[in-house]
């Protein structure tokens, strides 16, 4: 689940203090919460630097966080077609 990044954000926070390491965390809380965040998007919520979230219900009780309403394009047929899909 999303709680084995937690570690890995914690250190990347840490490093970030301490000046070891730059860059960006992005957390993107999962596509089945709609109403509330798991554990790790509370705890993480404060500190990423982009925090995602599927559903308008989170971003409204989250105003910091990005709304999104997929990660899977749609494809035309002609992609359709190039990728051999919907043929058996």
């Amino acid at each position: 689940g999303p709680g084995t990044c937690l570690p890995i954000a914690v250190a990347v926070l840490l490093y970030r203090v301490l000046g070891l390491c730059e860059g960006n965390t992005v957390f993107i809380e999962s596509f089945c919460r709609v109403e509330s965040l798991s554990l790790t998007g509370k705890l993480l919520y404060p500190f990423a630097d982009m925090f995602v979230v599927r559903w308008k219900e989170l971003h409204i009780k989250y105003p910091q966080s990005y709304t999104i309403s997929t990660f899977v394009p749609k494809l035309s047929s002609r992609d359709k077609e190039s990728y051999n899909l919907g043929k058996e």
